[in-house]
């Protein structure tokens, strides 16, 4: 059993590596050669981000709904609260979450991906 000092500096190398979107094996190299451009494999450890079953990252689906709610939400409720209309709420959190889905897009992913090495280290 790890020290629990040894825990406390993975868990911060582990949501250092999900902030800066790295690899989830070694937690150094990059996941993403532009905004919706995955690389194939790791430049470090050549760690395959995609495998092979199709619709491997249908689960970062449910983790981009969730930043999505989670970005999107303040804002609505701001704007209900200050009285504007359901159009102009609709618009604004639109607006809002098309300029953020290149944000969306990758940290869901990468969430994904972090959370399927902690179950399937492989």
């Amino acid at each position: 059993m790890p020290a629990p000092g040894q825990v406390q500096f993975q868990q911060r190398m582990r949501f250092k590596a999900i902030l800066k979107r790295r690899c989830p094996r070694c937690l150094r190299g990059q996941v993403f050669a532009s905004a919706f451009r995955m690389r194939r494999n790791c430049g470090v450890c050549d760690r395959r981000f995609e495998r092979q079953e199709p619709g491997y990252f249908v689960g970062a689906l449910y983790f981009a709904y969730g930043l999505a709610v989670l970005l999107g939400a303040p804002p609505a409720a701001c704007l209900w609260w200050h009285g504007f209309s359901m159009g102009v709420n609709a618009l604004v959190i639109t607006g809002e979450l098309i300029i953020l889905s290149p944000w969306i897009f990758q940290y869901s992913r990468i969430l994904f991906l972090h959370l399927d090495q902690l179950f399937d280290p492989t």
